[in-house]
């Protein structure tokens, strides 16, 4: 996946190979136990709502969107629209936020697409809580992404034009509408609310992932695996297949 990328662009299997850097491979690291002591992560919480919604069904799903899915791996165009126009849906993840916008407060929303955010964005407005939404088809984006730092309303929601770069530290919660198989844009959907108070953030990062239920599509990552979410320090580095054989053969010369 996307983290074992990671490791072999920063060497991290040559190094646990040679013995170098820290026992998990790494030249330097802090562990999140000591990131949350001294205050610069929040603590995450996960939260995970169980919509019931069976989408083969209730999305009408298409022998096209079904052959997408197996090409690409993501939902495609036509799905993600039949999503977006799910009523029932959007109200859930309304009604989730009204029953508990005292705890949830400043919150980002990953929607699918540019017409769920709308549709959210209305929902939102029509139910009295104030918002607003942020899509590459705005012009003017970065002025509501500023008045949403400005706290001048409490509920933000965009695709994913706030997964990386905007500073927003006070955001409190982060509702994942959308499911994904990519572990590092999932990270920094997540990341959005993980500064800690010591960085000008928030003592909790509540995580509320919205999740249907498929029959054919079960390549989805569980936000509650990645390793933000784990309370150990040793964490075991799996070596990859390619390093396996390699380290077989040097062995075996």
């Amino acid at each position: 996946g996307d983290i074992r990328r990671l490791y072999r662009q920063f060497n991290v299997y040559r190094n646990l190979e040679n013995k170098q850097g820290t026992p998990k491979g790494l030249i330097y690291e802090v562990s999140m136990k000591e990131l949350l002591i001294t205050g610069f992560l929040a603590k995450p919480i996960y939260n995970r709502i169980e919509t019931k919604i069976n989408g083969e069904v209730e999305y009408v799903l298409s022998e096209e969107d079904e052959a997408f899915f197996n090409r690409f791996g993501e939902f495609s165009e036509e799905l993600k629209t039949k999503i977006a126009g799910s009523a029932a849906r959007n109200k859930m993840i309304v009604d989730e936020y009204i029953e508990n916008k005292d705890r949830y407060g400043k919150t980002l929303i990953f929607a699918l697409n540019q017409e769920h955010a709308r549709a959210l964005s209305y929902a939102f407005t029509e139910a009295g809580i104030s918002c607003d939404y942020a899509i590459s088809d705005r012009p003017d984006n970065q002025e509501v992404i500023r008045a949403f730092k400005e706290n001048k309303f409490r509920v933000l929601i965009n695709v994913q034009i706030l997964t990386e770069g905007s500073d927003v530290p006070d955001i409190q919660t982060v509702f994942l509408t959308r499911q994904t198989n990519s572990d590092s844009l999932l990270m920094q959907m997540i990341g959005r609310a993980l500064r800690g108070p010591a960085a000008g953030g928030t003592e909790e990062a509540i995580i509320v992932d919205f999740h249907d239920t498929w029959d054919k599509f079960s390549f989805w990552i569980d936000p509650q695996q990645l390793p933000i979410f784990e309370t150990e320090d040793d964490v075991v580095i799996e070596e990859p297949p390619v390093f396996q054989k390699a380290h077989s053969d040097s062995v075996s010369s």
